[in-house]
């Protein structure tokens, strides 16, 4: 029976052309459909979490580690305004404008405390005078007071005018008998009745036009009304304070005619009259205080700037903080066109945290003599101090930066060339501050002994206060200060290492690379392993020359060495050389260990915890100086950028100090050392297999076989 069924089945009938391309026509259809759909899925869900990939090299369209920390830690509401201009004719403008508002979106991503505005002040008007009102509605309270004032004014005005037009009717009779015979020299008479009859009421009238002029304006400006009305008042003071006094001297003059020495003194009350309600107006005026809203209102006129708003203060960026010029690199450029470098991230940054932080946090950097290191310059016509870039960034970051000579000599110095410098503190006046202690070999002036630094620096830390001690070679002893806290440090030695094969292709594209080979150079990659070392790793910095820095057993103290040198020269032998003067004769160092020569392995520095009290101690000041710190990369800046060479000299510094001032929040890398990007330059002989052999060699090849074997199975099935 079965048989018989199957001898009776018809074979399967081959389907035809048009069953084929329903067939397989709605399987592609579908696929379509379903890749469409998923796609959209994909990019609605991207875009709804605000999710996307900065694939530029250097991550230079997002933002850095340090910016996202401080927007993290946002506690008000910010806006963040561009008012660049763009136009149609200069591309470089319209570029500068639009990556300003590129960045400015990233911040918006970041924070939903974060507010944006782009404004084009000359196509979009109407925007800038919202902008206008809002400044008057948020920040503009102290001018109601500057009103009141100016109301005030007119009124004392009327009535100062009243007077001085009475006594100019008064001593007009005496106008002809106060010509001079000679019509070319003033008489007492003619003295007294020019000011009175000309001098009162043009001053006066000046004012009175000037404040007009100023609040018929469609900004008036407040601030610059009260300023013209309060100077003019005080010359109608003045002036009235000199007829008071000059009035009994000239009654006593033999020729001065009786009626008009009557009128001296009969209008003697009327002119104390008119000097008090002038008087008053000054003193009212200058108590107003500052109208802040003035500073914000004139920015409108500053060519492309950005505003930084926040609840109660603000930050105005101009477009030279923004685009820097670096001058200092155009020696070096060899005729390369530099491009200015976009500093926005890192002043919108730190105008956001200065922002955030209002009570200003003290830094002072404590030295034993000389002339001061942290004065700004204004370059290219005068030079800023040795420690100037570090003491702009940390003034930028909102710290109230100061210096204190202990030595006391400077001042004197100076006083005696007639160069007075600027006041330094007092210790009372420096005791809640973070020192930052410069301990290098100063020479005895004056039959003078250098200051004891390690009984200041004692007395500072025992009462729990934070230092950065930078110790120089041949510096101070201070480890009797230093031992408590479980650090010794070497000034007595300088870290050393074995010569280094100088790649002579690399050395003439980096003088810097030949610089590394002389023993007593450091280029560093590791910073070690703490909360103010680990931002900054694979970021090159340099140190020359540098101390031997030990960690000792100190009760209470929770020490952590950083910098180690023998890591930072490929595994070559480091140690602390004694013979500092054959080094300065450059001669080649030799381990002698009998001669006191310091083993392996050597650190640079140390941080340290003890109590409320935090301590860091790097065995160098030099490593914060300005020619380290600015000395420009040679390959980026044939390309015409100007980025650091050694970005992690400044890092390591800014993010001590904030450690030390316990604002852990801000450590981080800056968006300054993200100029360029990072690349390990340190990889473990294992790591190197791996990516040789396992990854080149075995996977990639082996992901082909398999792939290539699946499609023949597949096939043959």
């Amino acid at each position: 029976m079965s048989e018989n069924n199957t001898k009776n089945e018809k074979p399967a009938r081959p389907e035809n052309q048009a069953e084929r391309w329903i067939k397989y026509g709605s399987n592609v259809a579908l696929t379509i459909v379903l890749v469409v759909v998923l796609a959209i899925l994909f990019t609605w869900g991207f875009q709804r979490a605000n999710l996307r990939a900065d694939t530029t090299r250097g991550g230079s369209l997002s933002l850095k580690p340090q910016t996202v920390q401080v927007l993290k830690q946002l506690k008000q509401h910010i806006t963040l305004v561009s008012l660049y201009t763009k136009t149609l004719t200069d591309s470089d403008e319209t570029n500068m404008a639009q990556r300003v508002a590129d960045l400015l979106d990233e911040y918006k991503r970041h924070s939903g405390n974060i507010d944006v505005k782009v404004i084009d002040p000359l196509s979009e008007k109407d925007k800038l005078e919202d902008l206008h009102q809002q400044f008057i509605t948020k920040y503009g309270s102290q001018i109601k007071s500057y009103k009141d004032y100016l109301t005030d004014w007119k009124s004392q005005y009327d009535q100062v005018h009243k007077l001085t037009n009475q006594e100019a009717d008064a001593v007009r009779p005496f106008a002809t008998a106060a010509a001079a015979p000679t019509g070319d020299e003033d008489t007492p008479v003619s003295a007294f009745v020019r000011t009175i009859t000309e001098a009162l009421p043009q001053r006066l009238q000046d004012a009175k036009d000037a404040v007009d002029r100023e609040l018929q304006r469609k900004h008036p400006d407040y601030k610059g009304a009260v300023t013209t009305a309060r100077n003019q008042m005080e010359t109608v003071s003045q002036l009235a304070g000199s007829i008071i006094d000059q009035a009994p001297k000239a009654q006593a003059i033999a020729t001065l005619p009786a009626d008009f020495r009557k009128y001296l003194n009969d209008s003697i009350p009327r002119y104390q009259q008119i000097k008090k309600l002038c008087d008053d107006m000054i003193s009212r005026a200058d108590k107003l205080g500052e109208l802040k809203v003035d500073q914000l209102e004139q920015a409108l006129n500053v060519d492309d700037p950005i505003l930084v708003l926040g609840d109660n203060e603000w930050r105005i960026l101009s477009l030279r903080q923004v685009w820097q010029d670096e001058t200092d690199a155009k020696a070096m450029a060899n005729g390369a066109k530099l491009l200015p470098r976009f500093a926005g991230e890192q002043q919108i940054t730190t105008a956001i945290y200065s922002l955030e932080t209002p009570q200003k946090t003290k830094i002072c950097f404590v030295r034993p003599g000389g002339q001061p290191l942290t004065t700004p310059g204004f370059p290219p016509f005068s030079q800023g101090g040795p420690l100037s870039i570090l003491a702009d960034r940390l003034r930028e970051y909102n710290f109230d930066v100061t210096e204190k000579d202990l030595s006391g000599q400077w001042a004197m110095q100076a006083q005696m060339q007639r160069m007075p410098s600027a006041p330094e503190p007092s210790d009372e006046e420096i005791k809640d501050a973070v020192w930052v202690v410069l301990d290098f070999a100063n020479e005895q002036q004056q039959g003078m002994a250098p200051p004891a630094i390690a009984a200041k620096l004692a007395d500072h830390l025992n009462h729990g206060g934070s230092a950065m001690v930078l110790v120089e070679p041949r510096g101070e002893d201070v480890n009797s200060t230093l031992k408590d806290w479980g650090v010794k440090i070497h000034p007595e030695a300088i870290a050393v290492h074995e010569a280094v094969t100088i790649n002579e292709g690399a050395a003439a594209a980096d003088p810097m690379e030949e610089a590394k080979g002389r023993p007593y150079i450091f280029d560093v990659r590791n910073y070690g392993d703490h909360i103010i070392a680990k931002p900054e790793q694979n970021l090159d910095s340099v140190f020359v020359p540098i101390c031997p820095v030990d960690t000792i057993n100190a009760p209470g103290a929770k020490v952590t060495a950083l910098l180690p040198l023998s890591q930072a020269v490929g595994g070559l032998k480091t140690w602390g050389e004694t013979d500092i003067d054959a080094l300065s004769r450059n001669e080649p160092p030799a381990y002698q260990p009998d001669k006191g020569d310091l083993p392996p392995p050597i650190f640079g520095g140390a941080a340290v915890e003890k109590g409320n009290g935090r301590l860091v101690v790097i065995g160098s000041a030099s490593f914060m100086f300005n020619r380290l710190v600015r000395f420009p990369d040679p390959t980026m800046l044939r390309r015409g950028v100007v980025v650091s060479r050694f970005p992690g000299n400044l890092e390591l510094a800014t993010n001590s100090i904030f450690w030390l001032a316990k604002l852990d929040p801000m450590i981080a890398i800056s968006p300054t050392a993200m100029d360029v990007s990072r690349i390990s330059g340190d990889m473990s002989p294992g790591m190197l297999r791996f990516w040789r052999i396992g990854v080149l060699l075995v996977l990639l090849p082996g992901l082909v076989i398999a792939g290539g074997l699946s499609v023949y199975a597949a096939r043959k099935e």
